[in-house]
C-alpha cells in the first residue's frame, strides 16, 4: 500500500472486491460445513462403538464382532459361518425391511433376535449407507487384528480407535494399513501410500506365484503330450505282433491236429497191449505160477521158453495144458524169459519177462505186480488193481469215473483251449 491509498477512503463494496471478502465467507462456511460434518461423522461413529462395546461387554470372551448387511432376514446360510460361539453378539441388518437383529443363545440354541430399540436401527442404517460396506460386513476389533479384513472395518487399541484404509485377504496384519480414526495429516498420506504399495507388492506377487504355476502346469502338459505319443507309437507297434501271433496260432493248430491223431493211434495200441498183458497175468496167475516159481527155485538157472515147456509139460504128466498153448503163441511174437530180480526193489523175486533183448519195451510179471519197462527204466506199473505211472502225456482226453455213475472229462478242443466237466 503506497501513500496515495492511505490517503484515499474505500467504501464497503471496494473493500468487499478489493480483499475478496466473499470468497472468504464462502470459505468461512465451507470450513463450518467441514466441521459440522466431522463432528456428525464422529456422533455417528461413537454411536457405533458404543453399539459394538455393549455387545463386547456382554460377551467378553469375544475378540471381534461383526456387523452384517444383507438383503432378507437372517438364515442359518445368510450370514454364513462355520462356528457359531465366536459370533455371538453380531449384528445384523436387513436392507429391505430396515429391521435389525443380534445373535445371541437362548433356550440351549443359538439365534438372531430382533433388535426394536430405535437408536439401534438407526446406527446399523447409518453405518449400511456408507460406501465401504460392499462386503456385506463390518469387523470391529478389540485386539490386533486378523486377516481378511476390508477397508472401513474398526480396530480399538489402548482407548484409540484406528480405522482400515487397505483390505488385505490373508497374512499377518501390517500397521500401515490402519489410520486412527480422527486423525489425517501428512505423515498418515505417507502411510497411505505405504500401505497402497504394500498391497500393490502383494498383488504382484500373487500373479507371479500364479504365473509360475501356469508355466509348471504347461510344462507337464508338454511332457503328458510326448508320453501318448510314445504310447500311440507302441500301440502302432502292436499291430504287427498280433499278426505274427495270428500266425503262430494258426501253426500250432495245426500241430495239435497232428499230435491228436498221434495221440489217438498211440492210445489204441496201448490199449491193445493192455489187454494182451491182462489175459497173460491172468493166465500164469491163475494155472502157472505156483508151478515155475517151483521149478525156478530148483533149477538155479535162467530159462527159456523150450525150459518153460518142458517143466510146464512135466508138471501136467506130460500133456499140454491150456496155458501151454498159450506160451507158444506169445513165442511166436515175444521172447519170454525166466530170471531173478537182483537190483531193484523186487529183489530175490521170480518174474517172467516179455521182449527180445534187443527190444527197448519190456514187460516183467511178478507174483504181485506187472511192471512195464524202457530201456531198463521202470515207467509203470499194475498192483493192487491200480495203475501207477511214473510219467505221461495225455494228448487229447481223459476220462476220470464211470459212464452211468458221472466222471469228469479233461480235453483240448480245436481252439487248443484246455477244458474240464462233470458228465452223467
Amino acid at each position: 500500500m503506497n501513500i496515495q491509498d492511505r490517503k484515499k477512503s474505500f467504501t464497503a463494496e471496494e473493500l468487499r472486491i478489493r480483499y475478496n471478502l466473499d470468497g472468504l465467507d464462502k470459505d468461512r462456511k465451507a470450513i463450518q460445513l467441514i466441521r459440522e460434518t466431522l463432528n456428525k461423522v464422529e456422533i455417528e461413529f461413537q454411536r457405533f462403538i458404543d453399539l459394538i462395546n455393549s455387545s463386547f461387554e456382554e460377551y467378553p470372551s469375544q475378540v471381534e464382532i461383526t456387523t452384517w448387511f444383507f438383503d432378507g432376514i437372517p438364515t442359518s446360510t445368510q450370514p454364513e459361518f462355520t462356528t457359531p460361539s465366536d459370533h455371538l453378539g453380531d449384528f445384523y441388518y436387513d436392507r429391505q425391511t430396515g429391521k435389525a437383529y443380534q445373535y445371541v443363545y437362548e433356550n440351549s440354541e443359538y439365534i438372531w433376535q430382533e433388535k426394536i430399540e430405535p437408536i439401534v436401527i438407526e446406527t446399523l442404517a447409518i453405518e449400511n449407507s456408507k460406501a465401504d460396506t460392499g462386503d456385506n460386513k463390518r469387523l470391529v476389533f478389540n485386539t490386533t487384528p486378523t486377516t481378511p479384513y476390508s477397508i472401513g472395518d474398526v480396530w480399538e487399541k489402548d482407548g484409540t480407535y484406528y480405522r482400515c484404509r487397505c483390505s488385505r485377504e490373508s497374512g499377518t496384519y501390517n500397521i500401515a494399513d490402519w489410520i486412527i480414526y480422527t486423525s489425517y495429516n501428512d505423515d498418515m498420506v505417507l502411510l497411505d501410500t505405504r500401505a497402497v504399495l504394500d498391497q500393490l507388492v502383494q498383488n504382484v506377487t500373487e500373479n507371479y506365484v500364479t504365473t509360475t504355476q501356469l508355466e509348471t502346469n504347461t510344462q507337464g502338459i508338454y511332457a503328458s503330450v510326448a508320453e501318448t505319443y510314445s504310447t500311440i507309437t507302441q500301440v502302432e507297434g502292436i499291430d504287427d505282433k498280433v499278426e505274427t501271433n495270428r500266425s503262430n496260432i494258426a501253426t500250432l493248430q495245426i500241430n495239435t491236429d497232428s499230435i491228436s491223431q498221434e495221440v489217438s493211434s498211440q492210445t489204441t495200441a496201448i490199449n491193445e497191449l493192455g489187454e494182451t498183458i491182462s489175459q497173460i497175468n491172468s493166465v500164469i496167475q491163475e494155472q502157472t505160477s505156483d508151478a515155475i516159481i517151483t521149478w525156478f527155485n530148483q533149477s538155479g538157472i535162467q530159462g527159456t521158453l523150450d525150459d518153460l515147456q518142458e517143466a510146464l509139460g512135466s508138471d501136467v504128466d506130460g500133456e499140454e495144458s491150456g496155458i501151454l498153448g498159450d506160451l507158444k503163441t506169445v513165442k511166436s511174437y515175444y521172447k519170454v524169459a525166466l530170471d531173478t530180480d537182483q537190483s531193484s526193489s523186487h529183489y530175490g523175486q521170480t518174474y517172467v519177462e516179455l521182449g527180445a533183448d534187443t527190444n527197448q519195451t519190456k514187460i516183467r510179471i511178478y507174483p504181485d505186480i506187472i511192471q512195464f519197462l524202457t530201456n531198463g527204466v521202470e515207467t509203470a506199473y499194475i498192483s493192487n488193481n491200480s495203475l501207477y505211472i511214473n510219467e505221461s502225456t495225455i494228448l487229447t482226453k481223459q476220462e476220470i469215473g464211470k459212464e452211468g455213475i458221472g466222471r469228469w472229462v479233461t480235453e483240448i478242443d480245436n481252439s487248443g483251449n484246455l477244458n474240464t466237466y462233470w458228465v452223467d
